[in-house]
Parts: structure tokens; sequence; C-alpha cells
């Protein structure tokens, strides 16, 4: 299986677009059953997220999302 990183979110207004977006193109490319999707989200404040749960639009329908955002670990890259 090839994996892919999918990359959304942002500091943009088209910040919410982008997230529905990607959940679009994750479950497509978990579908054909030839790729692992990563999602690498990033947030409003420009912080980078990798968690397995930011594969799943629900996670973004939470009242509180903000704070459950705040448990998961950064990214940074070198």
């Amino acid at each position: 299986m090839k994996k892919v990183l999918v990359i959304f979110g942002g500091r943009s207004s088209e910040h919410d677009v982008s997230i529905i977006t990607a959940q679009i193109i994750i479950d497509a490319l978990k579908a054909s059953g030839r790729y692992k999707a990563f999602p690498l989200y990033i947030a409003k404040n420009g912080s980078w997220y990798s968690e397995e749960q930011l594969s799943d639009i629900n996670t973004y329908r939470q009242s509180d999302f903000e704070e459950t955002l705040k448990s998961f670990k950064k990214v940074q890259l070198l």
C-alpha cells in the first residue's frame, strides 16, 4: 500500500472548505484499497496536527473540538 499525506486546513478563509474536501479525498483513497491516507491538519492558529481521528469529519463537528485539539500532539518539521 502506498502512503499518502493529505494536508488541509490552514489560516485561510477557506479553512472549513479545506476540511470537507480533505475528508472526501481521504475517504476515496481508503476506499480504493491501494492507499493509506494520513491526515495533516493545520489549525486556524497555524499549529499542525496528525492524528487518526482527524480523518473523521465528525471530529470537527464536536462542540468541544478546540478543546479536543489541545490533547493532540503538535507536528513539527525539522
